[in-house]
C-alpha cells in the first residue's frame, strides 16, 4: 500500500470511527507506521490528539490517536 493510500485509508477511518491506534492500524488495514500517517496528517492540517494509555491486559503503554470532535465527546461521557 503507498504512502497516499496509507494516508487516505487513516484519514477515513478517523473520520468514520474518531480514533485508531497502531495495533489496530496493523490488524485492520496492514500500515505498519501510524506513526508516519498521522505526522502527514498533521501536516497537512489535520487536528489529531494523542493519548497515551496503558493496555489493561499487557500493562504496557500505547498512543491514541483522536480527532479532536470525537476526543471531546468522549471526555464528556467519561
Amino acid at each position: 500500500m503507498s504512502t497516499a493510500t496509507q494516508i487516505n485509508t487513516i484519514q477515513d477511518h478517523l473520520t468514520n470511527v474518531g480514533h485508531i491506534s497502531a495495533r489496530e492500524a496493523m490488524l485492520d488495514y496492514g500500515i505498519v507506521s501510524l506513526r508516519d500517517a498521522i505526522y502527514r496528517l498533521r501536516r497537512k492540517g489535520y487536528r489529531i490528539i494523542s493519548e497515551e494509555r496503558i493496555n489493561p491486559v499487557t500493562n504496557k503503554k500505547y498512543i491514541r490517536y483522536w480527532t479532536t470532535k470525537q476526543y471531546r465527546n468522549a471526555r464528556r461521557v467519561s
